[in-house]
């Protein structure tokens, strides 16, 4: 793994059963530090592209999602602080592995987070 990696780490929740699909609210959280952070007012601002994607048991892979995540620091925010964003990912029912990537938007760095889940 590249030591210069963008630490990515996932919190899924249950699952929500919708009409023909499941929702499922997953956070991603990475250190303040990871991202570029700019000055914006009286705090910082960083900016990342989050993609996801998910592969089911049978090998069957879903389009990559891209959602932009824009984090704003007010200054007295210690500077080791956690940033998260939330995807809400429609799945269908079964073994899914879900790998997120977070781009940083400054800089290109990337780190890679992945995690399997039963969706029932």
């Amino acid at each position: 793994m590249d030591d210069r990696a963008i630490p990515v780490t996932l919190r899924l929740a249950p699952a929500q059963k919708e009409k023909k699909y499941y929702t499922l609210p997953i956070s991603v959280t990475v250190p303040a530090p990871s991202l570029t952070l700019l000055p914006q007012g009286e705090g910082s601002q960083a900016k990342a592209t989050i993609y996801v994607g998910v592969v089911d048991d049978s090998g069957n892979t879903s389009d990559i999602g891209r959602e932009e995540a824009t984090y704003t620091l007010p200054k007295d925010v210690p500077a080791n602080a956690s940033l998260n964003y939330v995807v809400r990912l429609q799945t269908r029912k079964g073994n899914q592995r879900i790998v997120v990537n977070v781009q940083d938007a400054q800089t290109g760095r990337m780190g890679t987070a992945k995690a399997d889940v039963r969706v029932q």
